[in-house]
């Protein structure tokens, strides 16, 4: 077992709290005090964290991380934030998927969180 994958699910708690606290100040700023609570925060933390461990087994199986893993981790939050009715779409009009009617909301967060992922892992330096 390499050093990386020993040590995965418990490497990302530290980063995750701060950049959790991190986007719940951000959210603070855009809609007021008064939105953020407990459960929000937590929630930020919990996907963030849930984001670097669904990439843990991909990287195993494959022997190295790759940025479609984290198209693929940042799908699978997007969808399941959307569908849950935890998330927005960012950078959709929600008019758009009344107008096409074969777009569900969980395809397109699934393609707008993956590729938003995978563009940062990309400029991070990772390779496909």
């Amino acid at each position: 077992m390499s050093n990386y994958q020993q040590y995965c699910l418990t490497r990302p708690i530290q980063s995750s709290i701060v950049m959790g606290a991190v986007f719940s100040g951000i959210d603070a700023m855009q809609y007021g005090i008064r939105n953020v609570t407990p459960k929000s925060v937590a929630m930020n933390m919990g996907f963030i964290y849930m984001y670097n461990a669904i990439q843990c087994p991909m990287a195993e199986i494959h022997g190295r991380e790759s940025s479609l893993h984290n198209f693929v981790a940042a799908g699978t939050i997007g969808y399941l934030g959307v569908t849950s009715n935890r998330l927005g779409i960012p950078f959709v009009d929600p008019y758009s998927l009344y107008k096409f009617r074969p777009l569900t909301p969980g395809g397109v967060a699934f393609v707008v969180y993956g590729g938003i992922g995978f563009a940062l892992a990309t400029l991070g330096g990772k390779k496909p």
